[in-house]
């Protein structure tokens, strides 16, 4: 069924591994491929967590601007301006 509102386990890319030497806050406006759509969205980092940088595995909070279909489980993948930033794990479906 369709959601707009997921908890993830994800992980940014090193820009040694392409990723794209940027870090992301709260609000940050990326988009999300997911089951071969891709949807705009924004994250929301853990409590006490200001911002992700390139390396790092966090589990963030995704909202995506319309609901798509996907299940606890599904591969991500996260682009900024086309390029890709980070990969994720469906952990749980919050709406």
């Amino acid at each position: 069924s369709n959601h707009t509102e997921f908890k993830a386990g994800t992980y940014f890319l090193l820009e040694e591994e392409n990723g794209k030497q940027a870090s992301y806050t709260n609000n940050s406006k990326l988009q999300f491929l997911i089951s071969s759509s891709t949807q705009n969205g924004t994250i929301t980092l853990s409590k006490n967590i200001e911002k992700v940088v390139p390396g790092t595995s966090m589990d963030i909070t995704v909202t995506l601007s319309k609901a798509t279909s996907f299940k606890i489980g599904d591969n991500f993948q996260i682009y900024d301006e086309g390029k890709l930033v980070g990969i994720g794990v469906i952990e749980s479906i919050v709406k």
